[in-house]
């Protein structure tokens, strides 16, 4: 079994069993946990985006490549492949570019809002999980000032909490706020600093 259909399998299997899908949905998962997204069959139950009957199953499409984008975030890490299951499943499934940010955007943000809570309250923040907010941009479809948009009051208050408590004399030690203006500056791909707080982490950084 290869690691691209084992993802899928696992991801599907999860699905029928905790979410109880019925009628077309459970089918497509149905085909998804036992034979992977190389199924030829499975295109007979997806009515192309300019049928009527799309509109009744979109909503649900749309949920099933969030729950698999989900279930692949529970390790904290997305891979190429698990990447490439995702763009695969949105052409599958005929959605388009601003499908997510039009019809799930409250779920994307709690999706992104997650991700970049972990990044901050991880010790040793890499750049690399901060680069990987530009792959979870790409897979829901979003254009960068989009993806700002969702995130930015999430991240911005939790940039504030965290530059409150580098300049709180007494609560941190120097090597504490090192750390705490690295992991600010790690989100420079996925969150613009306003010039004020960019002043205050050059201050402490000197």
């Amino acid at each position: 079994m290869s690691d691209e259909f084992h993802t899928i399998h696992r991801a599907f299997s999860q699905y029928l069993s905790s979410n109880k899908p019925s009628g077309s949905l459970a089918e497509i998962a149905k085909r998804l946990a036992e034979e992977g997204i190389q199924n030829s069959k499975l295109r007979d139950l997806i009515p192309l985006r300019e049928e009527r009957e799309y509109s009744a199953v979109q909503s649900d499409l749309l949920d099933l490549v969030l729950f698999y984008i989900t279930f692949c975030l529970e390790d904290h890490h997305l891979t190429s492949e698990e990447c490439s299951n995702v763009h695969y499943l949105k052409a599958f499934f005929h959605i388009q570019e601003e499908d997510f940010y039009t019809y799930k955007c409250s779920q994307v943000k709690q999706i992104l809002s997650a991700q970049i809570s972990r990044i901050l309250s991880d010790q040793n923040v890499d750049r690399t999980e901060a680069i990987q907010q530009v792959e979870l941009q790409r897979c829901f479809g979003l254009s960068y000032d989009q993806f700002l948009q969702i995130t930015h009051p999430h991240v911005e208050r939790i940039v504030n909490e965290l530059i409150g408590l580098i300049n709180a004399d007494g609560m941190v030690t120097q090597t504490e706020r090192s750390r705490l203006v690295q992991q600010i500056l790690a989100l420079d791909t996925v969150y613009i600093l306003n010039p004020e707080q960019r002043r205050m982490l050059d201050d402490l950084a000197e």
